[in-house]
Formats: structure tokens, sequence, C-alpha cells
């Protein structure tokens, strides 16, 4: 019988074109017929916006967004902490404003029911943000222009940054940036749900930045033939490359430390996991990025455990996994920060049903890094 995450992986196979099998085509037929539509009110919406009957709001800040035309992980979140740092250096007040994955409206620098862990409250992306830029006030929910009002209003910022914002319209904004996946970057050509595009491609004329990123994993070919399809639908547009660095790792748990278990953490060196067998976890957007992450580090994968994005833990998977490292004789797993985030209070929940697990669980951090032309990336930021 298919499960909620069989099902979901065999859509993807198919918005990929990575099924081709007789079942497989036949799916791929209705789905187009929604794609398209899905392309006709995307027309509607941008003919109703161009003639101002659907009304953008333009706020007293400079307004960035960080987005991407395709669905699934580019790395936006590494690259929205990216641009908020550079900010942060040139002594801005920011904000960012971000959808949330599932929440309702809420502002995470001023929210805090003590009761829930953070990412219950406003999402896992926002509360990553929030423990990796406690500086700057996070506001979370669907009402972007609301909240921009309210971060310029009484928070004082001068720049928002628009999470997740290229597809959002309501809210007018002075800098696009793109973040395109170097190994895939547009898919088949189609759009949702028949392929991965989150609208047609033609559109990234409205963008003025992009950043290819994960350029590690991919050919010099592949990267020039990106660039070569940006310019040719965005002539004028500044292209950059970058990859995703492991620049921390802490471990969160262990099973044979108490204080561990009581809220602190053990930063270790980033060579602690050479040549260490481990287990890998992770329900992020590129689960297979992570994975060589890690082998950039030297670990020994053993096994690993893909979850979808945005995966809600519970203690099922908190045994799987156990059960997975007795099989495996593994008794360190390794996570990505945005997994710890909701796998550590978890542990904390079940404490003394972890304490017969003897597991040690790290998490392991990335950064950003524009890998050519940063000191122009940071002069058309900062441009006023």
């Amino acid at each position: 019988m298919l499960n909620q995450k069989s099902i979901r992986e065999y859509m993807y196979s198919l918005m990929t074109d990575r099924r081709n099998d007789f079942i497989a085509s036949i799916f791929k037929y209705p789905l187009l017929f929604v794609s398209l539509l899905y392309l006709a009110v995307l027309k509607i919406t941008f003919l109703l916006r161009q003639n101002g009957i659907l009304p953008t709001t333009y706020l007293n800040a400079k307004v960035i967004s960080v987005g991407n035309i395709t669905f699934g992980g580019t790395g936006k979140t590494p690259l929205v902490e990216f641009v908020s740092r550079i900010l942060l250096d040139s002594n801005k007040k920011v904000a960012i404003l971000t959808r949330g994955y599932k929440i309702a409206s809420k502002d995470i620098s001023r929210s805090g029911n003590k009761n829930r862990p953070l990412f219950e409250e406003i999402g896992d992306e926002p509360a990553l943000l929030r423990m990796k830029l406690p500086q700057i006030d996070v506001l979370v929910g669907p009402d972007r222009v609301n909240n921009g009002r309210t971060a310029v209003s009484k928070s004082g910022a001068d720049v928002l940054i628009l999470d997740d914002g290229f597809q959002y319209w309501p809210l007018s904004r002075d800098i696009d940036i793109l973040a395109i996946d170097a190994k895939n970057p547009f898919g088949n050509g189609m759009l949702l749900p028949r392929g991965i595009l989150r609208e047609p491609i033609e559109n990234m004329n409205r963008a003025s930045i992009f950043v290819i990123t994960k350029i590690d994993v991919a050919t010099q070919e592949q990267i020039n033939d990106i660039k070569s399809k940006i310019k040719s639908i965005n002539p004028a547009a500044f292209i950059f490359t970058a990859v995703h660095k492991p620049e921390s790792m802490v471990e969160f748990a262990n099973s044979q430390k108490l204080d561990a278990l009581a809220g602190a953490e053990n930063n270790l060196d980033l060579g602690f996991i050479k040549g260490k067998e481990i287990l890998t976890v992770s329900g992020i957007g590129d689960n297979e990025y992570f994975l060589n992450t890690l082998k950039s580090l030297g670990a020994v994968i053993k096994e690993s455990i893909f979850y979808q994005d945005h995966h809600p833990y519970s203690f099922g998977d908190l045994e799987y996994i156990a059960n997975t490292c007795r099989q495996t004789g593994v008794r360190t797993i390794i996570v990505t920060e945005k997994d710890m985030i909701k796998i550590k209070p978890l542990i904390h929940r079940h404490l003394l049903a972890f304490e017969s697990f003897q597991l040690q669980f790290l998490a392991v951090g990335v950064k950003l890094e524009i890998t050519e032309n940063l000191g122009k990336f940071k002069e058309l930021i900062l441009v006023k």
C-alpha cells in the first residue's frame, strides 16, 4: 500500500521525468492539464497587476526579495542569511519577512510560548533564521505587507528581506534575487505540477541578480549553459556562483552525556567525523547535497535516512533511527541544523526512552559562499 511519503516521491519522479514507464505516461497528461490551468491563473494575475487592478504596496524601506523560480531545495535560506549578514555588517537595521510553512501570522522576534519549541510556533526555517541571526527581527505569516509595515514602524527597519518573495507580488521590491540550483536549474521546463517551475522561465526577466548555487556538484559546461540561458532571457542580469560550505558542528544530544540532553551543546571540530562511520538523517529540499557535504569532511556514511522537506519528526522516527543504528552498528547520527531544531526537543520530550538508545547526535551547519565577484555582489546589495 502506498503511504504519503511514497506518493510524494512518485509525484516528484513524474514532475522531473525520472519515471517514463507506461503508468507514468498516463499520469503525466492530467498533470499537464493542471499545469495549463495554473499558467492561465498566472497570466490573469500578471495582467491584473500590470493594470493596477490588484494593488502593489510600497513601504518606506528598501525591499530585497530572495526567491526561486522552481520548487525544491535551491539553497535559498542560506542565501537569505548571507544577504542579511552583508547588510548587518553595513550597520543596516534589517528585518526578514517570511511566509513560514503552514504557519499563521506571527512575529517570532516577540513570540514565545515557552511550553512549545519555537519551530512548532513559527516553522523550521524561520526558527533556523532566528537561531542564526538573533539580532534580526523575523516576522512570520502570509501577510508580509502588514508585517513589513510593523517592521518599519515599530522596529525602525530600513531594509526588509522578503524570503521566498519572487512570487509574492503584493509588496513592491527594489531588488529581486533568484537562487538557481546548478544540478537541476529548471527541471523539465514545465510548470507545476507537471514540472518544477513555479512560473514560466521567461519571467526570470523580473530579477536583477542570479545566484547559481551548489556549483561544486556541477560541471563547468552545465554552469555555462545556465548562465547562457539566463542571459538569453535577461541580458542585463548580474550572475554569481556559490557553494554551501560546512562551518560548524555541534553535539546536541548524547545518551551518555546528560548535560547535552539538558540543553547544552558541545562544539566540535569539523574534522571530528573524518573516517568516522555515521548514519545521516535529513529532511531538507536537497538531501543528496547534504551527503556530499559530509563526504567532503571525510565521513564514512554507512546508511542514510531521507525525509521530505519540513518533515515533522515523531518518536516513531527516533525509534526507526535507533533501530537502523543497531542494524548497521553505528551510534553517531549527523543531521542538518534545520533537522536539529526539530529533533532536539523531541529527544528532550522522550528523555527516558532515549537513554536506552545509546546514540550520539551531531548537527553540521553550512554557510553560503560566493565563489566569484563577491565585491560586486555586496555593491549591488548595498546600493541605495
